[in-house]
């Protein structure tokens, strides 16, 4: 089976490459003396993230956690990479949360030695970066699953979208504490000499030409290798991304229209509604003033009633016959107001 092309890269630096790509994120205050004076001060590393890097020489690429196999139960921690001045142990690992975490501790036997001034330090903000070294397993062959640019994969709890390279099975032998900021182009030890075709090229240039983000993914690019070959990918670029800008705009334009065809709509149906209910509103006051006309020509009848009957008392309330009587009696007439109708109209 043919090798991998990571595979290949890797010999180059007998199978292990050091990237430094963590951070010192937390020193813990609970420090533990030993009898002999040694102190043991508990640090937290974020040695490795859980999502796509743009390696400046493997490409773009994401590690397995899943796949990690350490070096022994524990893993050295020494200063930048001198094998001669170690400067802690690492003990455990999480990646529950999606990065690669590591607790470790940092040993001092005296206040002046490394791992005491890199504790004293830390305490007081210094923004101390964490280097891992990793590569081929000690014993077997690491996996790849390479993904194209419109495929998908899980790794570290999460979907995760080509292209690139998930380096399936690797190997962590150790990590170091180094005293500045990520560079990429001083990541790894490997030689000029070895140095592939891309490290030609003046990164700081790409960056003041495309952008940091663009910068990096032209320059890890291995089809990529003089600047003129990157500013014609570039204008691809530009070209796909005004596109897609376009695009985004035309299906806001589409989206806009559609909320302003809904909103017309909601519109003239509240506009219906109101000329319905106007329309009934219409019918009450037209019936309510008739209701007050009849009402008028009635109270004017009633009016003519009376003065055409004097000495008849009119009511408008219904009352028992007893009060009736005794309204006859008072008034002196005689027989009830249908009676006097009757007389008034000769029935």
């Amino acid at each position: 089976m043919a090798k991998h092309r990571i595979e290949k890269l890797l010999e180059k630096q007998n199978g292990r490459l050091t990237d430094r790509c963590g951070l010192v994120e937390d020193v813990l205050a609970d420090a533990v003396i030993s009898d002999d004076g040694v102190v043991e001060t508990p640090v937290r590393l974020k040695v490795r993230t859980g999502d796509w890097l743009d390696h400046w020489w493997l490409g773009r690429i994401i590690t397995d956690f899943d796949g990690m196999v350490w070096h022994k139960e524990t893993l050295v921690l020494d200063w930048n990479h001198d094998a001669n001045e170690e400067i802690g142990v690492i003990e455990t690992r999480d990646h529950s949360k999606g990065d690669l975490y590591c607790d470790a501790k940092f040993i001092s036997r005296d206040k002046s030695d490394r791992a005491a001034k890199i504790v004293d330090l830390a305490r007081h903000q210094m923004p101390y970066e964490v280097s891992m070294t990793w590569g081929n397993p000690q014993n077997g062959k690491m996996e790849f699953e390479d993904l194209g640019k419109n495929d998908t994969a899980k790794v570290n709890g999460k979907t995760v979208h080509g292209p690139g390279t998930i380096i399936r099975k690797w190997g962590m032998y150790g990590a170091a504490v180094c005293p500045h900021g990520v560079d990429s182009s001083t990541t790894t030890t490997i030689l000029d000499s070895e140095r592939p075709k891309p490290m030609e090229k003046d990164l700081q240039k790409f960056i003041d030409a495309f952008g940091q983000d663009q910068a990096v993914k032209y320059f890890v690019d291995a089809e990529i290798t003089s600047f003129e070959d990157a500013e014609k990918e570039h204008e691809k670029f530009l070209v796909a991304q005004q596109k897609e800008q376009l695009a985004t705009l035309v299906a806001d334009q589409e989206k806009a229209q559609n909320e302003i065809k809904a909103l017309t709509e909601d519109r003239d149906k509240l506009k219906s509604e109101y000329e319905k209910l106007k329309t009934e509103f219409d019918k009450i006051k037209d019936a309510e003033k008739a209701w007050l006309e009849d009402k008028k020509k009635l109270e004017s009848e009633v009016t003519s009633y009376k003065a055409a009957l004097p000495g008849v008392v009119v009511s408008d309330n219904k009352k028992d016959s007893s009060d009736r009587k005794d309204s006859h009696s008072k008034t002196g007439a005689k027989g009830t107001f249908r009676d006097a109708l009757k007389g008034f109209f000769g029935a």
